[in-house]
């Protein structure tokens, strides 16, 4: 790699058994690293399964302190690999970091909280045991992920909104610790591009009333969500290419609208809806607008993708 990749910048370890030298041998081949993918795949190897719960430290004492990346990517249950995560506070550099099924308390959560570097975080299958609301002082933030979070608080949340002005991706699919109320403080984020609520529970319509930057908005599984909130989206958010909505309380009248939206438009954008649904479908081509001279919508599918 060394010799045919000069000038690679983010790389992926599946990593079976630590073995320090070799690690360090194949970091120090490679100058240009910036971001490090690392797969724990030791949870079948019985070597190193009683020791697990420090399975990370040893590899990040072999990374270069300014790297600018890392995700840590585990297959087991949630359980701590990082015995102690101060180590994080080596990599001075930090500006993305994505944890995979960890127990974070909150001396951790503290710590990752102080990498005010932090651009795009991710917490995935994550058990939060401590309290979450230090993680809003993370004002440079752009993109923040928190799918299948577990008792993360509502206050951060909130506090979230208020404080991390700059974020324009957000994931919270998954998340069922969030009451309707908190959510419906998401419309705080004005810069807001994309948001993913899909299996998120308390999501309806009232979620979306002041956003209006979303490019792409994710609600798949959210029953409570109805045509008038997807109506309030197409609305609102010009910018709006695509709509995961599978699952949902809408009806065809949601594709009628978003034909509607779509032929008007004056830029250039082709809106996709992801609807998975023959029934709906069926009901919108069985509509009087459908079959309506006035609207031929073979020509007009550059502007309107249903999937």
């Amino acid at each position: 790699m060394k010799n045919y990749c000069p000038f690679i910048l983010d790389i992926k370890f599946t990593i079976k058994k630590t073995n320090n030298t070799e690690l360090r041998q194949a970091i120090e081949s490679i100058n240009s690293l910036k971001i490090f993918n690392i797969n724990d795949d030791s949870i079948d190897d019985e070597i190193t399964a009683d020791s697990n719960d420090n399975f990370w430290e040893p590899i990040l004492l072999e990374i270069p302190k300014a790297v600018e990346g890392l995700d840590l990517y585990s297959d087991d249950n949630p359980t701590p690999r990082i015995e102690d995560f101060s180590i994080l506070k080596r990599f001075y550099n930090l500006c993305q970091l994505s944890l995979h099924k960890e127990i974070l308390d909150s001396n951790t959560i503290k710590i990752i909280a102080d990498k005010k570097s932090l651009i795009n975080l991710e917490l995935i299958d994550c058990i939060f045991l401590g309290n979450t609301v230090f993680l809003s002082n993370l004002t440079n933030l752009k993109q923040l992920t928190l799918i299948n979070a577990e008792n993360f608080d509502d206050d951060t949340i909130i506090d979230i909104t208020n404080k991390c002005h700059y974020i324009q991706y957000l994931d919270l699919s998954m998340c069922n610790d969030f009451n309707n109320s908190t959510l419906r403080q998401l419309s705080n984020l004005d810069k807001l591009q994309v948001l993913n609520l899909s299996g998120t529970i308390n999501v309806d319509d009232r979620i979306f009333y002041h956003m209006y930057h979303l490019r792409i908005l994710d609600c798949w599984g959210c029953q409570d969500v109805t045509d008038v909130g997807i109506g309030i989206v197409l609305d609102q958010c010009v910018n709006i290419e695509k709509l995961y909505i599978s699952k949902t309380g809408i009806t065809h009248e949601s594709i009628i609208n978003a034909a509607k939206v779509s032929r008007d438009r004056k830029k250039n954008i082709v809106l996709k809806i992801y609807i998975c649904d023959s029934v709906i479908i069926g009901n919108f081509k069985k509509s009087e607008f459908y079959k309506n001279d006035d609207y031929d919508y073979e020509n007009e599918l550059s502007k309107l993708k249903i999937y």
